[in-house]
């Protein structure tokens, strides 16, 4: 995963808006997006700046690093090798996803029969 994407996620899980986070770093909404889309390069220090806007350490963002991320019981927790971190995942945000989860399996569906409809030439 991205170092953009990484700190997307982890801004999403902690319901923080990019808004927020654009806010807290003392930059544009749209100059922050660009950092999410990995259409910059993080200086070190933005980087750490990041890391502690989102309480995580700046190396768990780096491409390099491997987070895993578990969802149970109402909590999400992260290994990134240099140990283990749970942070409580609000009801909300769940069911955001769970909602999400859904929404995409409907689709995949839909496009399974349409594939389906293509192959019998409908």
């Amino acid at each position: 995963m991205k170092t953009g994407e990484k700190i997307r996620l982890i801004r999403e899980i902690k319901q923080i808006s990019a808004k927020q986070m654009a806010d807290d770093l003392d930059m544009s909404l749209s100059g922050y997006h660009k950092i999410e889309r990995g259409d910059v390069k993080l200086t070190t220090e933005k980087l750490e700046t990041i890391a502690g806007v989102l309480g995580v350490e700046a190396k768990d963002l780096l491409d390099s690093v491997n987070l895993v991320y578990n969802f149970h019981e109402g909590a999400v927790s992260h290994n990134s090798g240099y140990g283990y971190h749970v942070h409580a995942l609000p009801e909300e945000l769940k069911g955001l996803y769970e909602d999400k989860i859904k929404l995409l399996e409907e689709q995949v569906q839909m496009l399974k029969e349409k594939i389906k409809g293509l192959e019998k030439g409908d």
